[in-house]
């Protein structure tokens, strides 16, 4: 039995973030298990998964290329004024 909200999929949720080493440093900090090891895509994304506090299956997304993504901007400068935002 799996605890995957959408069967479709291998994972719950799907979250980009602009610096993935750091988001899996801090997941090991805080003893969280990851169930697939950052690894990059043959889609160029650099991926890491685990499993949250409720059992859900999170999937961290990066782009591999080092190029700066307009979304990864606005929303380092949004963190760094204390006001993250979903759009």
């Amino acid at each position: 039995m799996t605890s995957h909200v959408h069967e479709s999929v291998d994972f719950d949720a799907y979250v980009i973030v602009t610096d993935i080493d750091r988001e899996v440093a801090a997941l090991r900090q805080a003893g969280v298990t990851i169930v697939r090891e950052l690894t990059k895509t043959d889609y160029e994304m650099l991926e890491v998964e685990f499993i949250d506090p409720d059992g859900f299956r999170i999937c961290l997304a990066q782009p591999a290329s080092h190029a700066p993504q307009p979304w990864s901007q606005r929303l380092a400068v949004e963190r760094e004024h204390g006001e993250v935002t979903v759009h």
